[in-house]
Parts: C-alpha cells; sequence; structure tokens
C-alpha cells in the first residue's frame, strides 16, 4: 500500500492473512512491514542547515496529524530547534491541507519567521509565491527549504533546498521485503527507514 490507508481497512487486510507492506507511510503500533523515508532524520538536517545559515526563528508549514510522514518530519525539526535550546512557536506552524489531504490557501503568521521548513517542495513552492505576494523576498528577508526533491524545487525561483528521499533504495527494499514475505520466510515485522541526503 502506498500512501495513507485508513486502519480499519488495514487490519481487514491483515485479518485475511495476505502478505502486505506499507510503502512511504506506517501505523504506529501496526503489524505490517513498512518501508518509509527516515523523515525525522530529514526534517533535523533542513532545520540544523537553516540554524547554521544564522536564522534562529523556524516555522514549518505542514499539517502534523495528514500524515505520518509530515509528522515525522515535524518532530526532526523540533528535534533540532530543541537541540539549539529554541522552542517552536505554535504560531509558526502552518497547516497545508484540509482532512481530504487537499491543499489549503497558505495564511501567513502576522508576525514572520526568519526560515520556513515546509513538508514538501510543492507547498514550500507555494510559500514562497504567498511570501512574494506579500512583499518578502525569498531568502534575504524569509528562507524556506522543502522536502523531497521533487519537480517544485527546481521550479521555484531561487530553486528550494530540500531533502531527496531515496526512491529507488525504498522499492529495492520493498521489493525484497515482500519477495521473502511471498516465500513465506518467518520473520517479525519490520520498519525499514530509508535515509536520503539534502541537496
Amino acid at each position: 500500500f502506498f500512501g495513507n490507508l485508513d486502519p480499519a481497512s488495514l487490519r481487514a487486510v491483515a485479518r485475511g492473512g495476505l502478505p502486505c507492506l506499507l510503502l512511504d507511510f506506517y501505523v504506529p503500533g501496526g503489524r505490517a512491514d513498512c518501508v518509509v523515508s527516515d523523515n525525522v532524520d530529514g526534517g533535523c538536517a533542513l532545520t540544523e542547515h537553516l540554524l547554521a545559515q544564522g536564522r534562529r526563528e523556524i516555522g514549518f508549514v505542514g499539517s502534523i496529524r495528514a500524515t505520518s510522514s509530515i509528522m515525522d518530519r515535524y518532530l526532526g525539526y523540533q528535534r533540532a530547534l530543541r537541540l539549539a535550546g529554541l522552542t517552536p512557536r505554535e504560531d509558526w506552524l502552518l497547516e497545508d491541507r484540509d482532512e481530504e489531504g487537499d491543499f489549503l490557501p497558505l495564511q501567513l503568521p502576522k508576525e514572520l519567521p526568519q526560515a520556513f521548513l515546509c513538508s514538501c517542495d510543492e507547498v514550500a513552492y507555494h510559500l514562497v509565491e504567498a511570501l512574494r505576494r506579500a512583499g518578502k523576498r525569498v531568502p534575504e528577508d524569509v528562507a524556506v527549504c522543502g522536502y523531497d526533491d521533487f519537480r517544485f524545487a527546481t521550479l521555484c525561483q531561487p530553486p528550494l533546498t530540500s531533502y531527496r528521499v531515496n526512491v529507488e533504495q525504498m522499492a529495492e527494499t520493498a521489493v525484497s521485503r515482500l519477495s521473502a514475505r511471498l516465500r513465506q520466510e518467518p520473520a517479525a515485522p519490520l520498519t525499514f527507514k530509508v535515509s536520503g541526503q539534502m541537496v
């Protein structure tokens, strides 16, 4: 299963006994194999990058309850800030999607931070446009980082700093694990975290 799936549906599949694997998401306490990007590490690395640039006021754009990936990227952001002795501000946590997963128009806070880490490159692209409409220069006034190293990272002007998800390694790991399950090799469910790199 790719993307997010309702936990009740996953339980129904598990009761049927078919081998299954969750790709790019997980359900805490679930009993299925999962292959995910190391989102906590990626969120932490990008936030540390912004801190190294002298940005101490950093916000996060992403609906953290929408997906496990966004939540983990947010946790990495929180980790980096707290290790730097900083407390994340609630008014700098911006929602980017509704309960159905559709993107929302971004609402900028009255007081802007020096930088934002975004849940994905597409959201970062729209944030840069919103900041420009508000008369702000990127990155001079507000720096913006994306995530995924998707096409929006290069469509954006200037191009975004992003975290490249190692899609090839994730796919290879998923196929290898499913093959083992189809051969009925006994093994407890595992979550495989695949590292990416900042670009």
